[in-house]
């Protein structure tokens, strides 16, 4: 089985405004520097250009489900979950307080580590927190995915861990 990942308005928002913005951003830098030749400000640059770069790679695409691992694929790779280190797989509500600990808390998606009070610090690959699921493997880690039919995800995977 295999489900594309939607982004909801919220990110859809974040990431149109955020890549403009700093694409505008390393333009006006990029124009300083040839006009004053002052190459420290290379250094934003080149920082804001790995951070669009960074994101851009590790958003979440699309969610596959296979009789041994359940996969998620993304432009730079993809990141895999056997299924027998599954211990938990449920609906997941996003707790009232949700901090990023580290990563992007919308361009992109909401990708990284973040916490809440009620699962602790947990990673996230989510497009739209109204379609999100969280799964806990054995050793403990939590993850928070999103995708398009996320309910026939969670019941497929409820089959195979049983």
């Amino acid at each position: 089985m295999k489900t594309n990942v939607k982004w909801g308005l919220p990110v859809k928002i974040i990431t149109v405004t955020g890549v403009v913005l700093l694409l505008g951003a390393m333009y006006l830098l990029t124009f300083s520097l040839f006009r004053s030749k002052d190459w420290i400000t290379l250094i934003p640059v080149i920082i804001i250009l790995g951070l669009l770069v960074y994101y851009a790679w590790e958003a979440p695409l699309s969610l596959e489900l296979t009789n041994s691992c359940f996969i998620l694929h993304k432009p730079a790779g993809r990141f895999t979950i056997d299924i027998d280190q599954i211990s938990e797989i449920e609906i997941y509500k996003p707790a009232r307080f949700e901090i990023r600990l580290l990563g992007s808390g919308g361009m992109f998606g909401y990708i990284g580590k973040f916490k809440n009070a009620t699962i602790g610090t947990y990673q996230s690959f989510v497009g739209d927190y109204a379609q999100s699921f969280r799964i806990q493997t054995k050793d403990g880690k939590n993850y928070v995915f999103s995708c398009n039919n996320r309910d026939l995800m969670v019941d497929a995977i409820k089959k195979q861990i049983q």
